[in-house]
């Protein structure tokens, strides 16, 4: 039986950089989508656009978003990674960024992913609903 997952906590990337980094690095690598740098992450949480938060299993990065029109703020799980795969983490951590997000004024908490798989499990077990999906054509390179 698996152990009870720690509340994550809120830490400084520089301190963590050393197992974070071949984290993104792993997350980017999966997604071609993705143009971003581990570097530009570092650099989002050392100037507040984003923050780390650690647990015994992993870690998230948040950020926030406005929507341009009606004000309202979103928390995005910019990035989550797990050092187990298939524990369900996200579920156990929900809770805590809900929480987290409420308390800072935000109105919405989002993630994004290219997996199947976590959206058909946040939908049916912890009760999100999809609103978009994104379906990019590059007429630049055909």
């Amino acid at each position: 039986m698996d152990e009870k997952l720690h509340e994550p906590v809120f830490a400084d990337i520089r301190e963590n950089w050393s197992w974070v980094r071949p984290g993104l690095e792993e997350i980017i690598e999966e997604d071609p989508f993705l143009d971003v740098l581990p570097e530009d992450v570092y650099t989002a949480c050392k100037t507040e656009n984003a923050h780390l938060w650690v647990t015994d299993a992993g870690f998230v990065v948040t950020t926030g978003l406005t929507d341009p029109y009606t004000n309202k703020r979103t928390l995005l799980i910019w990035f989550a990674w797990a050092k187990q795969k298939g524990r369900n983490i996200a579920a156990e951590c929900v809770g805590f960024f809900e929480q987290a997000a409420y308390d800072a004024g935000f109105s919405f908490l989002e993630v994004r992913t290219r997996h199947e798989q976590l959206g058909s499990y946040i939908e049916s077990s912890v009760g999100w609903k999809r609103e978009t999906v994104i379906y990019r054509r590059d007429i630049r390179n055909g």
